[in-house]
């Protein structure tokens, strides 16, 4: 719990990330802790209970599959005898899978329409592009790098950025444990353990490297708790370990500083991140004055976005009364029908990027259009963070209007500003 707790990277994401990933860490773990009840207490009510909890976690994110999965053959391969255990508990098993196709049944019957709107969605990321996402993802340097880069995930690899040395520490803790067992001072049980949460680990994280479109950290942070579930079950390990009372004092020892070096790493990181946050309210796709601009917003408005990044954080903390976000729709409309319309009133207010943060490729040609409009019939507002730069830009304009795009938007007012 500590070292998932202080790990920047859960922790950021946890606060300032508009999707779903806590949730989905929550339901993970409820599932998991009330399967294990059910094995423990043969209740069929906790077996239900938890396959219940893990089908809701499919709800957001169809790799969410790949964790139960995981850790099914990671436990077969640490504890074999599961099996024989399973053929003899087969309907508390059945339930759980009933169960958990029950919570996952939303996500299923949309399986579909996801796949067609996710399939254009810009660049989906490379093996290389996910194995530099999974190492700053361990080490704690991902969100850092995001604020410095404008959450410009193409450019934040190129950044430099103080890191927690995690995957370092873990590896030591591996190869000092690994030694321990060929010593043969660890019992059968923690052995297990150790095979169950590395092997865990590993299973999880080739899987998100090889699913297409499995590029951002919430897909690596799918192998949380492992890697830090494997450390502690390292650092126990060897905190038993030592033929002598020198021995025993040393490896203590080195267990203590396992942790503490973490720790300390995981603060170190955290309050450097902070720091640029508080210094910048954050930059491009996360700035702290979208926030503001949210503020000013009334139930009578209407949000209308035009790039990615900007539809989630305005349905939490503004208090307008409807959103929406054509961009999923606009490539639809202009395959069946080769346009994309939209009738508009005063009360509509739309948000997009600039070129140097659009990603969907509307954003740029939706501003010409408007700047080439006459200036009192529309209001244009560049929103900056602390360091002066464009984060997004809003446009209203003074009449009820029409919106074409076709490849280029054209934009109509209905009749002249007064």
């Amino acid at each position: 719990g500590l070292l998932v707790g202080t790990d920047p990277t859960f922790f950021f994401l946890s606060l300032h990330e508009w999707g779903p990933f806590t949730t989905l860490f929550l339901c993970r773990a409820g599932g998991f802790a009330l399967l294990l009840r059910g094995w423990q207490t043969r209740k069929p009510l906790f077996w239900v209970l938890g396959g219940l909890a893990l089908g809701l976690g499919v709800y957001a994110r169809a790799d969410f599959v790949v964790i139960p999965a995981a850790v099914l053959l990671a436990a077969l391969c640490a504890r074999p005898e599961i099996v024989s255990e399973l053929r003899e508990r087969w309907r508390e098993a059945a339930l759980a899978l009933a169960a958990a196709t029950l919570g996952a049944l939303p996500m299923l019957v949309s399986l579909g329409g996801i796949w067609t709107t996710s399939g254009g969605v810009g660049h989906r990321g490379g093996f290389g592009e996910k194995w530099s996402v999974l190492l700053s993802t361990l080490d704690g340097s991902h969100f850092y790098r995001l604020m410095e880069a404008g959450g410009r995930f193409d450019r934040m690899f190129t950044l430099d950025a103080p890191h927690t040395g995690f995957p370092v520490v873990l590896a030591v803790a591996v190869v000092v444990a690994s030694a321990a067992v060929a010593g043969r001072y660890l019992a059968r049980e923690r052995l297990s353990a150790l095979v169950f949460a590395g092997l865990a680990m590993v299973l999880i994280g080739a899987c998100m490297l090889v699913i297409p479109g499995a590029v951002r950290a919430h897909h690596q942070l799918n192998a949380l708790p492992f890697p830090q579930l494997l450390l502690a079950l390292c650092v126990v390990a060897l905190w038993g370990a030592g033929a002598g009372r020198a021995w025993r004092w040393a490896t203590r020892a080195l267990a203590a500083g396992l942790v503490a070096a973490v720790v300390v790493g995981n603060g170190w990181v955290l309050m450097r991140t902070l720091a640029v946050v508080d210094e910048t309210g954050g930059r491009g796709w996360w700035s702290r004055s979208l926030s503001d601009f949210a503020g000013e917003l009334t139930p009578e408005d209407r949000v209308v976005s035009l790039d990615w990044g900007l539809h989630e954080p305005i349905l939490f903390v503004s208090q307008a009364g409807r959103a929406i976000e054509p961009i999923w729709r606009i490539p639809r409309d202009l395959r069946r029908r080769g346009a994309w319309t939209y009738s508009g009133s005063v009360r509509d207010v739309y948000l997009s990027h600039e070129e140097e943060y659009d990603l969907f490729g509307y954003g740029p040609d939706f501003l010409r259009a408007a700047r080439a409009l006459p200036s009192d019939g529309v209001e244009i507002r560049e929103h900056r963070d602390a360091r002066g730069e464009v984060a997004f830009v809003s446009v209203r304009f003074g009449s009820p209007h029409r919106i074409a795009y076709d490849g280029s938007f054209r934009i109509q007012l209905r009749t002249p500003p007064p």
